[in-house]
Order: structure tokens, then sequence, then C-alpha cells
């Protein structure tokens, strides 16, 4: 059974590409989504194809692992194709060019897997729990001045000020 797919939109002030670089950078990727480590499972720059493995806490708080492959990646879009246990999911990123910055559409469409086949508002809503403030965060990110990059490290993720990303419907 497909899930009811999960949608957010947002202004963002930096241009698309400053975006996309974010996006496409795994060493920022602990510093503004709910990731808690990340194992690349390719070498070098992200492209079509590269993958990873990343471990996010579930509503639980236990640590949950899911397989992460880039199945687009072109000026003004990145997908990604999400393997967990319970789920497939298929989530994108649409960058366009507005004003002086960037409205970037977010959604993110799967299906369970098993048993999960028949739990799909729940497995919803914990999508949404997880990722409902994902734009919020990347915004953040965008905000911040530039400081050094490390691997493996596990910061606390800063909160988001100012307005929340709209629902689409």
């Amino acid at each position: 059974m497909a899930l009811k797919p999960f949608t957010r939109d947002a202004w963002i002030d930096a241009k698309p590409a400053a975006v996309f670089a974010v996006l496409a950078d795994l060493d920022q990727a602990d510093q503004w989504h709910p990731i808690l480590r990340i194992k690349r499972l390719t070498e070098g720059p992200l492209e079509v194809g590269s993958g990873w493995v990343e471990v996010r806490a579930d509503a639980k708080g236990k640590p949950s692992a899911s397989t992460v492959r880039v199945t687009a990646m072109e000026p003004g879009l990145f997908a990604l194709h999400v393997d967990h246990k319970a789920v497939d999911l298929d989530c994108t990123f649409r960058l366009i060019p507005v004003e002086s910055g960037t409205r970037v559409e977010y959604e993110c469409t799967g299906k369970g897997k098993g048993l999960a086949r028949f739990f799909g508002g729940a497995i919803a809503k914990e999508i949404e729990r997880v990722d409902g403030d994902i734009l919020d965060r990347l915004a953040a990110q965008m905000a911040r001045p530039s400081r050094p990059k490390t691997k493996g490290r596990e910061a606390a993720k800063p909160k988001a000020k100012g307005g929340k990303a709209k629902k689409s419907r």
C-alpha cells in the first residue's frame, strides 16, 4: 500500500546552487538533519548512484538504519531512494529560483514492506515526526556562517529560528 505523499515547501534566502551544495554535502548533514551516524558506501563527491547508510532514532528512540542512494542530481533537483527495513521511500528536493532566494519543494513518497504495508498511516506520521521541519532545518543551516567540516561529529542539532515551512496540500 502506497503512503500518502509527504510534502513541504519553503523559501530560503540563498541561491539554488548554494542550497544544492548543502544538500549534496554529507559532511554537513549531521548539522541540520536528524541523523545519528553516516557511513559512506561510495567514495568521492556525491553523484547519481552514490550511497550511504544513515542511522536515525526511531519512534522509540532506538537506532534504526537505512540505506540511501542518490537517484537524481542535477541543477534544481536532488533525489534520494531510502531503503529501510519497513519502507521504501523516494524523497525529492526541487530548487526553484525566486526573487533573491530559492523556493524548495520537498516530497517524500513510498510504500511499506511486509507487514508494514498495513500500517501506512502510522508510517506517514513517523515520517512527519522526523522530517516535518526538514526545510526549517535546511534554512537554518544556510543561515549559519561557514565553519570547518569535521567527519564523525555527533553534535546537537540546533533548532531553526523564525517561521515554519508551509505545508503543501
